[in-house]
């Protein structure tokens, strides 16, 4: 359906204050004692008033002016509005109705003033009403127009909620194809190295054999040839991924560390226990994972947590390696802080699932933080 008919469309709620407010008026149009003029142009004009109210939503303050100029033509022709019940629900309607799908403030406040400028021009000017009856007419009039703007408060707010889901929603998205990249980058390193060192045992195993073992010789010529030609597959397949990235050697267990040496340099207090037993036979992949991990929860608490004393433990319990980066409550932090803008905490779960395992973080009984990541030894340990 073309844009330009869309926007034709009578919305379903205007079209059901329209419906609502005809039947009320045309209901009183023909039972009630004080009408003046015919039926028929009585309905007519209350037509007039019903039909702009269906396309209140599509343009708000264009529907007040034709059905207030409705209501003005039936005042001063035909039923007072003084007389009229249905002039009354008009009144609110219009004032609630713009208050909410007005375009601005500017024209919410001219359709408010429209409607308690109307009282004045119905009641008292055109029909000689006393002033007094204005004193019941403007509060009803305001009170409409107070309950429409809380209304669409309570919209925008709902609206920016929603908003912000979706924000947030696409940061972590974005955050974990991120951390995918990065993986992949350094398991490029990681499989590149462990191939080129599978290539260099076949050559060397090669050039030891003793002359004769021609079937051997052969084996081991052809396991170095496929060891080169994956390495080369690896090399056009993942190497564009290091485009962007950092040469530098890939961390590990032993710059753990360092890790924690640097944020004691930050002002904190920093405690690091290292199981080295349950570290034996970790995979070059899971070990950088680690790291991973601990960088990440260290940062948290020091962007988040300010003073506050970190402690990260590695170790094994049970089947599990567990990695824990524990921080207490800082100066002034916010836990719900770090719980909002932590997009990096997807990042690592992408990482830890990898190696079949799960990560929490949330805030601790002391008022902290915890980030705890527990990975699968079976996945992890390559003995």
């Amino acid at each position: 359906m073309p844009s330009a008919v869309r926007s034709l469309i009578i919305t379903r709620k205007g079209t059901l204050a329209a419906v609502v407010f005809g039947a009320l008026a045309l209901t009183e149009v023909v039972i009630s004692p004080a009408l003046s003029g015919s039926v028929r142009l009585n309905a007519l004009c209350v037509v007039a008033m019903a039909a702009p109210l269906a396309f209140l939503r599509l343009a708000p303050l264009s529907a007040a002016v034709v059905a207030l100029t409705a209501a003005t033509v039936q005042t001063a022709a035909l039923t007072p509005a003084s007389d009229s019940l249905s002039y009354l629900v008009l009144l609110g309607l219009i004032a609630c109705g713009t208050a909410v799908w007005a375009r601005s403030a500017t024209a919410a406040a001219v359709a408010l003033a429209l409607c308690l400028m109307h009282p004045l021009v119905a009641l008292v000017l055109l029909t000689g009403d006393p002033w007094g009856d204005l004193l019941f007419w403007s509060p009803f009039v305001l009170s409409c127009w107070l309950v429409g703007s809380v209304l669409r408060v309570r919209a925008q707010a709902a609206q920016e909620r929603a908003s912000e889901r979706l924000a947030q929603a696409e940061r972590e998205r974005l955050a974990a194809e991120t951390e995918r990249a990065r993986v992949a980058r350094e398991l490029h390193d990681v499989v590149a190295h462990a191939v080129t060192l599978a290539t260099i045992q076949a050559q060397v195993a090669r050039e030891a054999l003793p002359s004769g073992a021609d079937d051997s010789f052969a084996a081991l010529q052809a396991l170095e040839r496929t060891c080169r030609a994956a390495l080369e597959d690896l090399r056009r397949m993942l190497g564009v991924l290091r485009a962007d990235a950092s040469r530098d050697p890939l961390p590990g267990l032993g710059d753990l560390e360092a890790l924690a040496e640097r944020a004691r340099s930050a002002g904190r207090e920093v405690t690091l226990h290292i199981d080295p037993a349950a570290l034996v036979g970790i995979a070059a992949g899971a070990a950088l994972t680690v790291h991973r991990i601990v960088q990440e929860g260290v940062t948290n608490a020091l962007r988040h947590a300010p003073g506050a004393a970190i402690e990260i433990a590695v170790g094994r319990q049970g089947h599990e390696l567990v990695v824990e980066v524990r921080n207490g409550p800082g100066a002034g932090a916010d836990v719900a802080v770090a719980a909002s803008t932590g997009t990096g905490l997807a990042g690592m779960r992408e990482r830890v699932g990898l190696w079949a395992g799960r990560m929490d973080a949330g805030p601790s009984d002391d008022g902290g933080w915890a980030l705890v990541a527990r990975l699968r030894a079976g996945h992890v340990m390559t003995t």
